[in-house]
């Protein structure tokens, strides 16, 4: 799985412009939102808050707010995207303002690297 990851985490930029999509990042689910006022084209979208990881499964970047129509739980390790004619398809509009969206969830859900504690001295 490791190698899948790494393979992800590190397309190419001018390999990446010969793809017709982008390429996807693996993230971890850090939450979900609740919205009380949202754009029309979000209407019965689960929204989550996702935190890019690098590839030793380190934060990279700031959290994203992305649609998720599979499910996935607050901890699970997702593939995501920022292609938006699947958001156009899925919302069925051209005007949404969704940037983000989850592709997949791993199947195996890697252990977050754990730092040696610090000595005290």
């Amino acid at each position: 799985m490791n190698t899948l990851i790494e393979h992800v985490n590190q397309v190419d930029v001018t390999e990446h412009s010969k793809l017709k999509s982008p390429p996807l990042q693996t993230a971890r689910v850090i939450g979900h939102v609740t919205a009380t006022m949202k754009h029309p084209s979000m209407h019965g979208l689960k929204l989550v808050v996702l935190q890019p990881l690098d590839i030793n499964n380190e934060p990279d970047e700031f959290p994203q707010l992305a649609i998720d129509p599979l499910g996935a739980r607050q901890g699970d390790y997702v593939f995501f995207t920022s292609d938006t004619k699947y958001i156009q398809e899925m919302t069925k509009r051209k005007d949404s303002p969704i940037r983000f969206s989850i592709q997949g969830v791993l199947d195996d859900q890697p252990e977050p690297s754990r730092k040696a504690p610090k000595r005290r001295t």
